[in-house]
């Protein structure tokens, strides 16, 4: 019975959420009250349509990319054992 509830309200959020980008993105509705949201949506229902730009691609933040291939990563010398102990 539990499970019935959990999908049937997951499926009642998906048709709102459907309901909200044909209103307020296809239609242009509620644009006066909230233009950020309707640009968004707007846009969401070309990309649907496939009718929408491909989105640029992101870029990677430094901490997360690659080291460069003339870097001391790639360089083959291996780092100084650690100092003795005692």
């Amino acid at each position: 019975m539990t499970s019935i509830v959990v999908f049937m309200s997951i499926i009642l959020a998906v048709v709102a959420g459907i309901t909200a980008l044909v209103v307020v993105g296809m239609e242009g509705r509620l644009r006066a009250r909230a233009p950020r949201l309707s640009d968004t949506m707007a846009r969401a229902a070309q990309h649907l349509n496939g009718d929408g730009q491909p989105p640029r691609r992101p870029r990677a933040p430094a901490l997360l990319s690659a080291p460069r291939a003339g870097s001391r990563a790639f360089s083959g010398h291996r780092a100084a054992p650690p100092p003795p102990l005692g």
